[in-house]
């Protein structure tokens, strides 16, 4: 949490230009973190948040799918912030993990590789 500045300067064939300064204030954010991400087998899937107080929500939900938007993994009412996903004898490729977690929707990528 905190208050950061973002400063860009653009280059183009005329030169550079000026420059652009943006305020963002950040109050908190998750993030989904996987251990380990290529997996082959088993991967650990954990809620991370700046804000240690917002991970004692007790129950999320989970999805995963595969790159043609089928769902190939889905559960419930899980609790705590971490979870273990077997992707044994799942298919090489990107899956798009998606936890809904305290009425927000937190989105990660996880790599299976056989």
């Amino acid at each position: 949490m905190g208050y950061y500045q973002v400063v860009a300067q653009a280059h183009n064939t005329c030169g550079w230009g000026s420059y652009a300064v943006l305020g963002v204030e950040v109050y908190g954010s998750k993030s989904l973190s996987f251990s380990a991400n290529p997996t082959s087998g088993e991967t650990t899937i954990t809620i991370e948040s700046t804000n240690e107080n917002e991970l004692l929500v007790s129950e999320w939900d989970l999805e995963i799918y595969t790159q043609t938007q089928m769902l190939k993994e889905n559960k419930t009412r899980l609790k705590g912030s971490i979870t273990v996903i077997n992707t044994s004898g799942w298919q090489e490729g990107i899956y798009v993990v998606l936890a809904l977690y305290n009425n927000e929707i937190i989105t990660g990528k996880l790599i299976v590789k056989q």
